[in-house]
């Protein structure tokens, strides 16, 4: 949903303005690259294979997910040394499936942060902090990995 709404909207949008602020071509060239394709499904699939195109949402099904997260204040987490792994914490499994702080927008924040996936960064955590960001900094919201899972679930409440 989220890439296409972006296909369909090249000039922008309000959802666009909305999470990652005023419109400028070359972000939006840095946004639709993370929603369109991977360079890799797994990190261990890069080193046997080389490089594969597929989009975000088809990534999470060929991640590993370890339960062995223990942080309190947290959903789940990742680590950069080991792409393609996420550690969902103990509050991750009482987040709703769908919507603002849900399972979907962790596993879409936690799957963006690997460098070779996008790279994004946490310049801005939380829904109101991600707006603000928005409005204040586009160049900042377009590497902020909460402005990417916010985007893809208003875009898929667009759709619904």
């Amino acid at each position: 949903m989220s890439y296409n709404h972006l296909k369909s909207n090249p000039s922008g949008s309000k959802l666009y303005t909305r999470w990652f602020g005023t419109f400028r071509h070359d972000l939006y060239a840095v946004v639709l690259e993370r929603f369109s394709v991977s360079y890799i499904s797994s990190y261990r699939k890069y080193i046997a294979q080389g490089p594969a195109k597929q989009r975000l949402r088809e990534e999470p099904a060929t991640w590993e997910y370890h339960c062995d997260c223990f942080g309190r204040d947290v959903l789940a987490s990742t680590d950069s040394r080991e792409p393609g792994l996420i550690k969902p914490c103990p509050a991750f499994w009482q987040a709703p499936a769908t919507g603002i702080g849900s399972k979907a927008a962790v596993i879409i924040q936690e799957g963006t942060r690997w460098d070779y996936r996008s790279g994004t960064l946490n310049f801005a955590r939380g829904e109101q902090k991600s707006l603000a960001l928005a409005g204040a900094n586009p160049f900042k919201a377009a590497y902020n990995s909460d402005s990417y899972a916010y985007f893809a679930i208003d875009a898929y409440k667009e759709k619904a």
